[in-house]
């Protein structure tokens, strides 16, 4: 699998496809449009057909295919912002309009290609012989933007319906992936204790060694 889903929730993944944001060297997971084709079937953000149909259109309209790709890594970077406001001041105030106005933008865009419809008309245990509703994508269509239609609805989520205190930046060292804490103390602190949090263990270990061994020679 080339891309890591340790975010927790889709919008926080998909930001995740880029790290080493503050000091560099940035690093990009996203290198053409068939990698975003990739990330959303390998979150499973699209249903199974679509990435076929998306692959062939892109290879007809590549100019096309690569303005999409600028536009999710735009998108990307302002769902990163975005988000990160909330990891450091819970205050989505602290996040720019115009990273605001972009998410609406794709998010318009995303609720024009969903219809609510009755996805089980079966009586469920407990709901009174109410039916079951759900969203419901356009069938068909090869409209290369669309991977960047679940991302949006699942950032719009978070925010409204989710629990957005939970977002978290990895405390690693330039490492900025963010990921939803799920712990019941809330006292995650890295994207995985396997990569930054032993790194920074590490090197914690290290600096205490060191001081250790001059403190012994002093």
């Amino acid at each position: 699998m080339k891309f890591e889903f340790i975010g927790g929730q889709p919008a926080l993944d998909f930001v995740n496809t880029a790290s080493r944001r503050d000091i560099g060297p940035f690093k990009e997971r996203l290198e053409n449009y068939g990698d975003l084709v990739d990330w959303a079937e390998e979150a499973k953000a699209l249903p199974n057909q679509v990435p076929g149909d998306l692959r062939k259109a892109a290879s007809q309209h590549p100019a096309a295919a690569a303005r999409v790709l600028e536009d999710a890594r735009t998108l990307r970077e302002a769902l990163y912002r975005i988000f990160r406001a909330f990891a450091a001041t819970t205050n989505i105030n602290s996040a720019s309009a115009e990273d605001m106005a972009l998410l609406n933008a794709v998010f318009r865009r995303a609720n024009e290609h969903r219809t609510l419809c009755c996805s089980q008309m079966m009586i469920a245990p407990n709901t009174n012989g109410a039916p079951t509703f759900d969203w419901k994508w356009d069938e068909g269509g090869a409209e290369l933007d669309r991977v960047l239609w679940p991302v949006a609805l699942a950032a719009a989520d978070l925010v409204t319906a989710g629990d957005p205190q939970r977002i978290k930046e990895c405390g690693g060292d330039n490492c900025n992936w963010l990921f939803l804490d799920q712990s019941k103390n809330r006292s995650r602190r890295w994207c995985t204790m396997e990569d930054c949090g032993s790194k920074v263990k590490a090197k914690r270990h290290y600096h205490r060694q060191k001081q250790s061994t001059a403190a012994a020679s002093g």
